[in-house]
């Protein structure tokens, strides 16, 4: 990892240190280093302190590059048919990230702009080859990055995608009063040819709508101008255009409105719009992408809420209606706390929430049960139980007495943190599930002074 870590900072690159198998978080505080690339010296310090880290490259004007990712089938759903000029990418643990070259100004990240597709650009990150997904596979270089050279400059979509987004401001600083026009509208205005045309018209209409106009003017704007490509688009492929941006500058304002109180405008929507509006508000108030929320369908049923990061286990359906509960979990697991909802809104996005549930058949092994269960084998298999009671439970390890096996719960609690890539389980969780499958807490006698340890039922 070091000398990959130093490979990237001599191409110019901002590289911190990630914990092991991680999105995050980063293993220093980083702020300086959104500004500054470190030096080698440090480089050196951070990865023989911590040699199996993940490395993540600082995204923005300090390495020169912003990044999009797109994200899974949902996000190549969502470029189809949009250019994509060829430029260094990796292969993730589920898309792709495209690097371009920072197009100047002050650019922000967005998460979620349109379905499956985030953007890092000035104070972000992203990890980088040969760092390790949480799910166990490896970043790739798609198309390798040997020189800035090989950086290609961002699509004209991406700029529009941007510069409508409510989570992001323009990638360039323009003037949008209408007196002074940006050089890019001046060219534009003149007609585009095939395979600009798209792009530009989205382009188009982002800016007339941020100045301001109605959807039917922009649509008499796009109109004139679209007789002036060569050829023109069809008049339904440039309405689509506009339906797209018009949609996703309507379920921006949406998840703005729901955010800062006002829930009735999420109600007036078609199903689909509220739910990425539902969506689009938990990632803003998060700063995490949500993708989706998932109900198992197990006895009971449980809930989790799928995002970039991972999986966050809300447990039973109290944990999704209950705006305290909700919150701790999310707390729990993202180390960030989800801004408070009035009660009426909240019930919106519960209700929401419910109503957008993808639902999973499980079978027993994938129970809360089961799954303790199976956490359980794992643990025995790796630690082994000892008959020397004092020696192994004075270590923390699992020992036999009494015909069971013991084992403690604060070991056990870490080799499921880190050995099974289980996120958001806390201690009171793990004694529940350890009771429910007919563990008992009990106290032995452990080098003179007694102990606690849970006694394990045989296991099948």
């Amino acid at each position: 990892m070091l000398e990959k870590a130093i490979a990237y900072h001599r191409l110019g690159l901002g590289v911190i240190p990630i914990k092991a198998r991680s999105k995050n978080p980063p293993l220093l505080s980083w702020e300086q280093y959104q500004r500054r690339r470190p030096t080698e010296d440090e480089i050196t310090e951070w990865w023989t302190k911590w040699p199996d880290a993940n490395i993540a490259i600082v995204t923005g004007a300090v390495s020169g590059i912003v990044v999009l990712d797109i994200d899974g089938a949902e996000g190549m759903d969502t470029v189809r048919g949009k250019h994509l000029p060829p430029t260094p990418a990796i292969k993730t643990g589920r898309g792709t990230h495209y690097y371009y070259k920072h197009p100047g100004g002050h650019v922000k990240n967005f998460v979620g702009a349109q379905p499956g597709l985030d953007f890092r650009g000035d104070g972000g990150y992203v990890l980088a080859p040969p760092s390790i997904h949480p799910s166990g596979e490896r970043y790739e270089w798609a198309m390798p990055f040997n020189d800035s050279d090989d950086l290609a400059d961002a699509p004209g979509w991406l700029l529009t995608l941007v510069s409508v987004s409510g989570s992001a401001v323009a990638l360039v600083d323009e003037d949008l009063s209408g007196e002074d026009e940006p050089e890019w509208f001046e060219l534009v205005m003149q007609g585009v040819g095939t395979g600009k045309r798209n792009d530009t018209a989205a382009r188009l209409a982002g800016r007339y709508l941020g100045l301001g106009h109605s959807p039917r003017e922009v649509r008499m704007m796009l109109s004139d101008w679209n007789k002036r490509n060569k050829p023109p688009l069809p008049d339904g492929e440039l309405q689509r255009t506009l339906d797209s941006i018009c949609r996703s500058d309507r379920n921006k304002r949406a998840a703005d409105n729901l955010l800062t109180g006002d829930g009735k405008v999420v109600q007036n929507l078609p199903p689909g719009e509220r739910q990425d509006v539902t969506l689009t508000a938990l990632t803003n108030s998060l700063g995490i992408k949500v993708h989706r929320i998932l109900k198992y369908l197990s006895e009971p049923c449980t809930y989790a809420l799928e995002t970039v990061n991972g999986t966050i286990r809300l447990g039973d359906i109290s944990n999704v209606i209950e705006q305290r509960k909700f919150r701790l979990k999310v707390a729990e697991l993202e180390s960030v706390c989800i801004r408070g909802f009035k009660p009426e809104n909240w019930n919106i996005i519960a209700n929401q929430l419910l109503n957008i549930c993808e639902e999973i058949e499980v079978s027993e092994e994938a129970t809360e049960k089961g799954q303790t269960k199976e956490w359980v084998r794992a643990y025995l298999k790796t630690h082994k139980p000892s008959d020397d009671i004092g020696i192994a439970g004075a270590a923390g390890r699992p020992f036999n007495k009494d015909g069971a096996i013991h084992i403690s719960s604060s070991s056990l609690m870490k080799f499921i943190t880190l050995s099974m890539s289980e996120r958001g389980i806390s201690t009171r969780e793990l004694s529940v599930r350890l009771r429910a499958i007919g563990a008992e807490n009990v106290s032995v006698w452990i080098s003179n002074k007694s102990a606690k340890a849970w006694k394990l039922p045989v296991i099948d």
